[in-house]
Parts: structure tokens; sequence; C-alpha cells
């Protein structure tokens, strides 16, 4: 592209936005409590960003992929605290978990 046609597409897409840029900047959330209750597995956590979408990932190999088994939201507080039915049970290897943010 030319210089013009480079400020002429500039131009437009500011006037689509008009002029608002939104910047969010995101907290470092941590998992701060894990308890295994039945065969269920309870994670909590705290100082996320109120309101924002977060998944819960799990492995049983560090080297392989991660699978999704919760998506959720941050309470207003950036807290959150969710249930994983099933998810001990004897016999069962080791699994890992992490918090990512969407």
């Amino acid at each position: 592209m030319a210089a013009g046609e480079l400020t002429e597409l500039r131009r437009k897409l500011l006037q689509q936005m008009n002029g608002v840029i939104s910047i969010v900047a995101l907290a470092s959330p941590i998992i701060s409590g894990i308890q295994s209750s039945g065969g269920n597995l309870v994670v909590s956590g705290s100082e996320g960003t109120a309101n924002w979408p977060y998944v819960i990932l799990m492995t049983t190999n560090l080297s392989a992929n991660w699978t999704p088994v919760v998506t959720n939201r941050f309470d207003a507080s950036g807290e959150f605290a969710i249930t994983l039915t099933n998810a001990v049970s004897v016999g069962q290897g080791q699994a890992y978990y992490r918090l990512q943010l969407k």
C-alpha cells in the first residue's frame, strides 16, 4: 500500500472506533485452594479481574495437551470457586491443573 492509502485506512479505522480506546490491565490471578470432597475437587482462587472469563485446564502429562474442564468468570471481587465433579478416584494417576485467562 502507498502512504496515502495507509493514511486513508487509518482515518477510516479511527472513525469506526468513535475515538474510544479501552485498555484493560489484567490482574495475575492465583489458585489459592484445592480440596478433595468425596470424588470431587473444589478449586478456589483470587486476585482476578472482576467478571473476566477464565478457563481451568487439566492434563495428566505435562508434555501433553491441556484439556479445558471449566470455563467461567471471576466474581465481582475477582474470586472464583468451582467444583470439578468426579475428578478424584482411587487408582487414578496424578492430574495437573492451571488457570488461564480468556
